[in-house]
């Protein structure tokens, strides 16, 4: 992972707002306590912190109903905003949230 594609979203979508939702960011610690213990793959991008600055990516588990409401509420649904037409989701990468 090297946060291609969010990348990719953005090239192919230049007048969209996209934002990126990302767990490996998070801080580092054990999942049993709600953090990452992989190491931050998006910092691999070297937009990271232009993205960040942005408020284009939300550092979080899009499994956490209360994270993906504050996102919407306070980033994503703003009086300024362009209404959503697109969501993309690349989906989970842990086993448990896996369903075929």
């Amino acid at each position: 992972y090297n946060g291609g594609g969010y990348d990719t979203y953005r090239s192919y979508l230049p007048k969209g707002e996209c934002h990126s939702l990302e767990i490996a960011c998070i801080e580092k610690g054990p999942r049993s306590e709600g953090k990452w213990p992989w190491g931050n793959f998006a910092e691999k991008n070297p937009r990271y912190q232009q993205y960040l600055d942005e408020n284009r990516l939300h550092c979080g588990d899009a499994n956490d109903v209360n994270f993906l409401d504050s996102v919407w509420k306070n980033e994503m649904k703003r009086p300024d905003a362009p209404p959503l037409k697109i969501v993309v989701d690349d989906g989970a990468h842990v086993a448990e949230q896996m369903v075929a």
